[in-house]
């Protein structure tokens, strides 16, 4: 099947935004279905016109276009890969920051908190913590001053 596609035969072109693109996604109900007028028996997969998005529907309600919903399908997949990019540079960034953090190098409480989520700050804190641990274990002190070490603090 081939559809005529060129930019000649088309007018008021605009892309199509992912929020719409992944509202119809959302929407579509993929069925499983047998035709009335089909004494084959064989069993179809798609959509019901009259349930689908007006995106993808045809105006009478009784057709699906194909090639919409391949178009909402590309943009949402090409949504996903780029966040999937993000996401990786984002993981290599904090891959960086632990070894930084393994290696002893310290981290700045700004550079803790510019992330914008405070449980990844949290985890940095706890990183840090324990390196400090393992540096004063490495100067021989075997653990950790405690209140019972302080003449008046202890209970």
């Amino acid at each position: 099947m081939s559809v005529c596609s060129s930019r000649l035969i088309k007018r008021d072109i605009r892309p199509l935004g992912g929020t719409d693109a992944i509202a119809v996604l959302r929407a579509l109900r993929p069925s499983r279905y047998f035709y009335n007028m089909d004494e084959s028996g064989d069993e179809h997969l798609g959509f019901i016109a009259e349930d689908v998005p007006d995106l993808v529907a045809s105006k009478n309600r009784k057709d699906v276009s194909p090639m919409n919903i391949v178009a909402v399908l590309t943009k949402v997949i090409q949504d996903l890969e780029q966040q999937n990019r993000m996401q990786a540079q984002q993981i290599a960034r904090l891959d960086d920051r632990i070894a930084r953090l393994e290696r002893g190098g310290g981290v700045a409480l700004s550079s803790v908190t510019s992330t914008g989520a405070p449980w990844i700050g949290l985890s940095a804190l706890a990183a840090a913590a324990l390196v400090l641990v393992a540096r004063r274990r490495r100067q021989g002190e075997r653990r950790l001053p405690s209140c019972r070490d302080r003449p008046g603090l202890a209970a």
